[in-house]
């Protein structure tokens, strides 16, 4: 198992800093990402927490598979 499925949190979320490890990307451009996936959810009537993604879509959007 890689470090950045060890990330997977228990509560199913993850947060700017769980993003930037796993892209290697800078804090702006992690809550870019998380945007993105939320404004997916959110057209899906999908409630959104700012800040945070759930685990699963994030995965799913960068097709990561997790064990």
């Amino acid at each position: 198992m890689t470090n950045e499925q060890n990330i997977y949190k228990e509560n199913g979320f993850y947060k700017a800093k769980d993003v930037m490890a796993m892209l290697d990307c800078k804090k702006s451009k992690a809550y870019e990402v998380i945007k993105m996936v939320n404004d997916i959810r959110e057209k899906n009537n999908l409630l959104v927490i700012r800040g945070m993604v759930p685990a699963r879509d994030f995965n799913k959007q960068f097709s990561i598979e997790v064990v």
